[in-house]
C-alpha cells in the first residue's frame, strides 16, 4: 500500500491526496551539489577576505601592475630621497680616519665630495640598491630611519628625515641597520 497524504476538506467531501516524495539522487548528482557547494564556499572566503583586507588585495594588485619584476614601484624612482648638500657628513673627521683614508682620499673634504657625489648619482641609477631601515646603534642618530645607497661595492648611507649624510664606505654589508627594507 502506498503512502500517500490525503487533505479532507470539511464542508465538501473532496479529499486531494499527494504522492510521496522519493526521488532518488544519484551518484553525479550528489557530485554536482557537492562542487557547487565548494564554488559557493569559495565565492564566500574570497569575500570574507577583501572585506576584512581590502586594501591588501589592491595593494597587491597596484604593485604588480606597476612593479618590473623586482616587487616595488621604486624602479620609476618614485622614493623620494632628499639629499642635504649644505651639512657637512656626520662625524666627518671619524669616518674620514675610518673609511676614507682606506678608500685612498687625501682628505676629509676630498671624502666628503665623494660620498655626496656617489649618492647623488647612485638615488637615479637603476643598478643601485637602495634601502631603508634603523640605526641600531648610539649616538645622536640612533634609532632614526635611514636610507643606504649601495652599488658598485660602496654604500653610503643617509638620515632619511633630515638628508644629511651619515657614512660612506667600501662594501655592501649594512652594518648597524635593523628592520632592513630594499626600496630599490
Amino acid at each position: 500500500m502506498p503512502l500517500s497524504k490525503k487533505i479532507i476538506m470539511s464542508k465538501a467531501s473532496t479529499s486531494i491526496s499527494f504522492p510521496p516524495f522519493q526521488t532518488p539522487v544519484n551518484q553525479k548528482q550528489k557530485l554536482q551539489m557537492l562542487m557547487i557547494l565548494f564554488f559557493i564556499l569559495g565565492i564566500v572566503a574570497f569575500a570574507a577576505t577583501i572585506i576584512n583586507e581590502p586594501d591588501n588585495f589592491r595593494k597587491k594588485a597596484k604593485q604588480n601592475n606597476e612593479s618590473h619584476g623586482n616587487g616595488s614601484n621604486s624602479v620609476n624612482n618614485k622614493v623620494e630621497i632628499r639629499i642635504d648638500t649644505q651639512k657637512e657628513m656626520h662625524q666627518l673627521g671619524k669616518h674620514f680616519n675610518k673609511h676614507g683614508r682606506q678608500m685612498g682620499f687625501a682628505s676629509k673634504k676630498e671624502y666628503g665630495n665623494a660620498a655626496f657625489k656617489f649618492a647623488q648619482q647612485n638615488i637615479k641609477n637603476l643598478q643601485s640598491k637602495i634601502f631603508e631601515g634603523y640605526w641600531n646603534g648610539s649616538g645622536m642618530v640612533g634609532k632614526e630611519k635611514q636610507i643606504a645607497i649601495v652599488f658598485d661595492n660602496k654604500t653610503a648611507i643617509l638620515d632619511k628625515v633630515t638628508g644629511q649624510l651619515i657614512d660612506f664606505y667600501e662594501g655592501s654589508e649594512l652594518r648597524g641597520l635593523i628592520n632592513i627594507v630594499k626600496i630599490q
